[in-house]
């Protein structure tokens, strides 16, 4: 009624048994859409269940994805390169020979963490097979047990953290390998990125170039250092002209105004989503 688009394929099912068979019926004609879908998505079309189902923090809970089995493709497993996150979780992530595979070329390939490693019996040498979980993330699904050539080499935890050397641990009940050392650098870019992220501070202009130059050249070592920054501190990096340095402190200026909730998710305090935040904010009002 307003002009927009929509699609022809939408439908009213009465029941959830006729969700289903449209979602069998559909994934025939998925592929021959002029976009590309991953599956459908299944709503409650009266406003007032929807009002009375309610929605969690960041999605509906009178929605449902009802995604197809992602594309896969096959190809070999050549090594394994170790990332290190913002709580210091050591993930391994594959390197495999380059493939085409729903519309991109992966040549990496996240393996989650040790246990998934072990439970895939995955080896550097193998021929593994490949899905993009949700038409996004491309995850190792299966291992080809049969073409495993000799001499195929375990993938084991680092003894020491793969950026600053420092000890791991692997945690009691937990399935990470975690990085202890709280001045590691990856971590602490990897903090930096979520404090200063759309959901977080909101800084402008603050992403992973401007992270990488500040912590190698020591400018900043904690969150707390990014309101110290002077324009005199980011001229010297390559980054920056006099513009680019006067907006990026314009917005870290901004973000001291930004509510009590957002500090407390920006600070990536563990267990403390954008909901915790909330509700920590509304009970508690202030940081003190």
């Amino acid at each position: 009624g307003w002009g927009l688009p929509t699609s022809a394929e939408a439908r009213a099912c009465a029941d959830v048994s006729a969700v289903l068979a449209y979602y069998s019926e559909f994934k025939d004609r998925a592929d021959k859409l002029d976009f590309e879908v991953d599956g459908l998505v299944a709503k409650v079309d009266s406003r007032q269940e929807q009002r009375v189902l309610g929605a969690t923090a960041k999605s509906p809970r009178w929605a449902m994805a009802l995604k197809y089995p992602g594309r896969q493709a096959t190809t070999t497993l050549d090594g394994v390169d170790y990332s290190v996150g913002r709580t210091g979780t050591v993930t391994p992530v594959a390197k495999v020979k380059p493939v085409f595979l729903s519309g991109v070329t992966i040549s990496s390939v996240s393996l989650h963490n040790f246990e998934e490693v072990e439970r895939l019996d995955a080896r550097i040498g193998d021929t593994v097979v490949i899905e993009r979980a949700g038409e996004v993330i491309p995850k190792v699904v299966a291992v080809v047990a049969e073409k495993r050539p000799p001499g195929a080499k375990p993938i084991l935890p680092p003894k020491a953290c793969p950026v600053c050397g420092g000890d791991v641990q692997k945690e009691e009940d937990a399935v990470a390998v975690r990085c202890v050392n709280p001045s590691c650098p990856a971590q602490l870019k990897r903090k930096l990125l979520h404090f200063a992220s759309r959901d977080g501070l909101d800084v402008e202009g603050f992403g992973d170039a401007v992270v990488d130059q500040l912590v190698d050249s020591a400018r900043v070592k904690d969150l707390a250092a990014v309101f110290d920054l002077e324009a005199a501190d980011l001229l010297k990096l390559e980054l920056f002209a006099e513009k680019k340095a006067e907006n990026l402190l314009k917005g870290i200026a901004s973000a001291k105004g930004r509510p009590l909730s957002r500090v407390l998710y920006a600070l990536g305090i563990p267990q403390v989503g954008e909901k915790t935040a909330r509700d920590l904010a509304a009970k508690f009002r202030t940081m003190a």
